[in-house]
């Protein structure tokens, strides 16, 4: 009931000072930075190799490449998203890159609502993860998809649907067996970072297409600035 209640408070504010876990009838991969968008942008444009990069482009048409990607921060957020509008959904590595090439916290967020799968990777300023979530009823409940390069020394433990570790706090494994506590240890998290996830309606399209870039829901004013990369 407690995060309902902060979701329903939180829907008389402006989207500036929203923040939390809007994950509702949601599917999206991000890639959350906390850093400014110019920097991330150029950042991203360093390790994927690509050759465009065009500027201020909310509610214009772009055409995609083999793989591209929008950049954006909303007004009044600290975080920067980055998202795939062609090729595959941003992986975990690229959250883990980001941060060491700007020396900064990143994140890597997945939810997809069919599925009802949750799940986060934070990453501090050298590239390292320092907490990760997964749940998802299904999850076999175990690491062993992820490169032991990622994973470092963090210890990860099953939560029964899923799997947890962290290096930034307690947080006993078993209490998140249920997706009801998943979400609300993500929405807090999300609150305390002053983070507003998810947001964007991006899910890796085909090479080739003209899309517009508009967000569901937000117009010109919310946005602070929005990059393509391709």
């Amino acid at each position: 009931m407690g995060r309902v209640k902060a979701i329903l408070d939180d829907e008389m504010l402006d989207l500036a000072e929203r923040r939390g876990l809007y994950a509702n009838n949601a599917t999206a991969w991000e890639v959350l930075v906390d850093a400014p968008p110019e920097q991330t942008a150029a950042a991203l444009k360093k390790i994927t190799k690509s050759k465009t990069w065009t500027k201020n482009v909310f509610l214009k048409k772009v055409k995609t490449s083999k793989r591209s990607f929008v950049v954006y921060r909303l007004k009044g957020h600290g975080w920067t998203i980055v998202e795939a509008l062609s090729g595959p959904a941003v992986e975990t590595e690229l959250a883990s890159q980001l941060a060491k090439e700007l020396s900064t916290r990143a994140m890597w967020f997945c939810v997809e609502d069919t599925s009802s799968w949750l799940g986060y990777h934070l990453y501090d300023a050298k590239g390292r993860i320092v907490e990760l979530l997964e749940s998802f009823g299904d999850h076999h409940g175990d690491a062993s998809h992820l490169p032991k390069s990622l994973l470092g020394k963090l210890a990860v433990k099953s939560t029964g649907r899923g799997i947890f570790g962290s290096s930034l706090r307690k947080v006993t494994a078993k209490t998140l067996g249920q997706s009801i506590a998943a979400e609300k240890l993500m929405d807090d998290l999300f609150r305390e970072e002053e983070m507003l996830v998810p947001v964007g309606a991006f899910d890796g399209g085909r090479a080739g297409q003209s899309i517009k870039l508009d967000l569901p829901d937000i117009g010109k004013a919310d946005i602070e600035r929005m990059d393509f990369i391709g």
